[in-house]
């Protein structure tokens, strides 16, 4: 297998895996007592029986890794496409 589509199929799985991860870790932290407000940018953490807590953001990294993900899929795609125009038939 070509070394760049080693490297294509590694940062994919790496940023996949990321991915779950923090949702799998966003969705622990929403059990219980504690619930979330899913934003794009931010998710809200709360205790559902505190009146008046306005509770605790953190970044929506999932959503974050998503986006890297479909940026560096494109570009990939961009790479793949470029370098197959530029390949000379042997004759």
């Amino acid at each position: 297998m070509n070394k760049q589509f080693k490297l294509m199929i590694f940062v994919n799985i790496l940023l996949g895996l990321l991915f779950v991860a923090f949702n799998f870790m966003y969705s622990n932290l929403a059990t219980g007592e504690h619930r979330g407000l899913w934003g794009s940018l931010w998710i809200t953490f709360y205790n559902i029986h505190s009146v008046g807590d306005i509770g605790v953001q953190y970044p929506n990294f999932a959503f974050y890794f998503f986006w890297v993900l479909m940026i560096v899929n494109v570009y990939f795609v961009y790479r793949l496409q470029r370098s197959k125009e530029t390949k000379q038939t042997p004759s």
